[in-house]
């Protein structure tokens, strides 16, 4: 009786390790995965070529998802006439990017990113700025669904 309990007692206290083990694991590959997606996303939306700017930042929607998306498609309505009319191309790279905190289907990020926006023949401006993402994993795919700048 005493050996059934305290083999019971074992079983149970293995699986509970092997489910942590599992859970702090998903967590560290949503970390991995959720960084890599974050710098993707926030340089294919933040850069463009004059000529190709519709093509570019539409391509940059499909990788987001909830409100930001909406928010998104409302700012680019406004940035593709002024990159044709004035003649902007832009280049954004995110340079560092922090998990704030991670599950197996979300993370909050901090990314620093750094960008140069040329107008038409001036030299180009550059700025660097700070933001705070929220990814969160959409059928096997890692979408941004927040992105604020943070006021430096």
């Amino acid at each position: 009786m005493v050996l059934a309990a305290v083999a019971l007692v074992l079983a149970v206290g293995c699986a509970v390790l092997r489910w942590m083990i599992v859970a702090q694991d998903q967590s560290d590959t949503a970390r991995d995965e959720s960084v890599q997606a974050a710098k993707e996303i926030t340089a294919q939306m933040l850069s463009y070529e004059t000529e190709t700017v519709d093509q570019q930042l539409t391509a940059a929607r499909d990788r987001m998802t909830g409100e930001f998306l909406g928010k998104y498609s409302a700012m680019i309505n406004e940035v593709i006439p002024a990159a044709h009319a004035q003649q902007i191309a832009a280049v954004a790279d995110v340079l560092r990017a922090g998990v704030v905190s991670a599950k197996p289907d979300s993370a909050e990020l901090v990314l620093f990113v750094n960008q140069s926006v040329q107008v038409g023949n001036n030299m180009p401006q550059k700025t660097a700025s700070v933001a705070r993402a929220t990814m969160v994993k959409v059928d096997d795919r890692w979408m941004m669904s927040k992105y604020d700048p943070v006021p430096m």
